[in-house]
């Protein structure tokens, strides 16, 4: 489904409305708002009915109950805008739902509303004028709550070129594109459970034949397997053991009240207690790392907080569109993906000639002397490998393996050697 939406500046001029029906047909639009028309309600209804006869319409002289979608503009004057927050601030807040809104900031916050992923133009209004007068400006935007991203992941928003309009046009894809494989990537909280280094070490021991590079990631390759069992086992739906761990601590203690000196249940409470409290650390710890927040209080949210923040992270690294070399759009995760793989086809998949090193050019340069060049290539030692490697933040990026720094520190006394070979 595509939903557009355009600030016209105004539609009471025939041209616009043949503008309009263009990018209606041109980008196959299913849901179209136009802004600022200024036409009065008498006026609407004929042009409504001589130009989008075919269309269902629906203007702000009427109400529609059956779909709920707002498109918002910022008015000019500063006691209008101010109602708007509490407009937002409805039951439908808690649908999932997305606005396209001008000059609106201040309640974002408290409907919980981010910006949705965009490509296209950055500055989304011009005032037309000459070189020296001429103004850009990023007022156009595209909000959605968590509701609408957890719906649509791969949705997103594009802004066009303006054309007879000040505002430029946004078109909102949305589609139920298949969500792709999760990646592997290392969880801090693996590493205090009493099963973890045996599990790293028995998949890491693995004999094999082959040079230290090809050898230090066949193990590593082990090693994600194994922890991907292993995580399934200990750690998979959190949230869910979470709330399981304090039922059942709950239960035990209703089951006190009625018998409070049994040391049978006291025992139990307290076996309950340490689980459900190790359980909510490791929710805590992989929520909050998933989501990459930093010095935060468990205090401070809950877990539908980090299942928002880490939607949010998700839904900005997905790419929604892109050109190709002929300058056509593309949408939707099939049409992108298949632009990519033709981009890099077309560019590695050909030989072509290069230019010979110019090894003279080279050397009339400044060049290191004997003794640094002698530094450049010496051996580096175990131990400054180890320094290196430790300074280096445990929940830094993992590389494109999945495995951060967190887990080579982790199990340095299992991976040392061939690491330090590699």
């Amino acid at each position: 489904m595509k939903i557009a939406s355009w600030n016209i500046r105004g539609f009471n001029c025939p041209l616009k409305y043949s503008e309009v029906k263009d990018y209606l047909v041109v980008n196959k639009i299913d849901i179209m708002a136009l802004l600022e028309t200024r036409v009065k309600e008498h006026k609407a209804s004929k042009i409504i009915k001589k130009k989008f006869s075919n269309w269902h319409v629906v203007n702000h002289h009427e109400s529609c109950s059956t779909f709920h979608l707002s498109i918002v503009y910022g008015c000019n004057d500063p006691l209008d805008r101010h109602r708007l927050p509490v407009l937002l601030q409805l039951p439908l807040q808690n649908l999932g739902w997305c606005l396209d809104m001008l000059d609106f900031n201040d309640c974002l916050a408290s409907c919980h509303l981010d910006d949705l992923t965009c490509t296209g133009v950055d500055m989304t209004l011009t005032n037309k004028q000459d070189s020296v007068t001429r103004v850009w400006s990023k007022l156009d935007r595209v909000l959605a709550n968590p509701g609408f991203i957890s719906s649509f992941p791969n949705a997103f928003g594009h802004f066009q070129e303006p054309g007879i309009s000040d505002h430029s046009p946004v078109l909102v894809h949305v589609s139920h594109d298949k969500k792709v494989a999760k990646r592997f990537s290392f969880l801090n909280s693996w590493a205090g459970h009493p099963d973890y280094l045996q599990t790293v070490k028995a998949a890491w021991d693995t004999p094999l034949e082959g040079s230290p590079m090809y050898c230090f990631f066949q193990k590593l390759k082990s090693v994600k397997h194994a922890l991907t069992h292993f995580h399934k086992q200990h750690f998979s739906n959190i949230s869910q053991r979470v709330e399981s761990a304090k039922d059942a601590l709950v239960e035990c203690q209703h089951n006190l009240v009625s018998n409070p000196f049994s040391d049978s249940l006291i025992q139990e409470e307290r076996l309950l207690i340490a689980e459900y409290t190790k359980l909510k650390d490791h929710e805590f710890s992989i929520l909050s790392q998933r989501a990459k927040i930093k010095d935060i209080q468990d205090s401070d949210c809950s877990s539908k907080y980090f299942f928002a923040k880490i939607s949010k992270r998700t839904h900005q690294q997905v790419i929604g569109g892109i050109h190709d070399h002929h300058g056509k759009l593309h949408m939707g995760f099939s049409s992108v993906s298949a632009t990519f793989n033709q981009y890099y086809q077309d560019l590695l998949g050909h030989s072509s000639t290069t230019t010979p090193l110019d090894t003279d050019f080279i050397s009339s340069g400044a060049v290191v002397n004997s003794s640094d060049g002698h530094f450049l290539i010496r051996e580096i030692s175990p131990a400054e490998i180890r320094d290196a490697l430790f300074s280096m933040d445990s929940n830094s990026s993992p590389g494109i393996d999945g495995f951060s720094a967190g887990f080579f520190k982790s199990a340095w006394n299992i991976i040392a050697k061939d690491f330090c070979k590699v």
